[in-house]
């Protein structure tokens, strides 16, 4: 199984390699695509291996990831309500990726995800996954980056347009 785990996460390393080099969309129109419907497939490894490959070029190609990044809320909601909790605990460290590549206007876009990501939280504290510590960290990562979503409960927009704690 490990090293199954670490040929995925080597081919997801070649692919983002591979993004890298082309450096647009236009030169691999396929690839999102298909990584929307690797994250529809039974498999569960495909699935996190396709949510993993999305945190990752979020993080190494964010400008290639930009024409798409209107339709991740919609991957990442289909993620997040996966039975498999290894899955949902991929997603939430894909989105802490996203948030680090996108500006505040498109971070509003992404404000419906909070509710599930606690929910995720919870149960990874519930359960005592051993995902807990790549939560956490995300978790910390998502707050460092787009500090607070206009409606994110437990804060208010100030008059100046920053948001403060309640």
């Amino acid at each position: 199984e490990e090293s199954n785990h670490s040929l995925r996460r080597l081919t997801c390393d070649v692919v983002v390699a591979v993004v890298a080099a082309v450096g647009s969309p236009q030169h691999w129109p396929e690839l999102i695509p298909f990584l929307q419907q690797c994250v529809k497939q039974n498999s569960g490894t495909i699935r996190g291996s396709a949510i993993f490959l999305f945190g990752r070029l979020m993080d190494e190609s964010p400008s290639f990831m930009e024409p798409v990044i209107a339709s991740l809320p919609e991957t990442f909601t289909s993620a997040f309500s996966d039975p498999d909790l290894t899955i949902q605990s991929i997603a939430v460290t894909a989105l802490a990726s996203a948030f680090r590549a996108i500006d505040r206007v498109q971070a509003e876009t992404f404000s419906g995800l909070l509710e599930p990501v606690f929910k995720i939280l919870e149960r990874v504290m519930n359960e005592n996954a051993e995902t807990q510590p790549e939560i956490l960290t995300a978790l910390v990562d998502m707050a460092a980056t787009q500090p607070f979503f206009p409606n994110c409960p437990g804060t208010h927009q100030q008059r100046d347009g920053s948001h403060r704690q309640r």
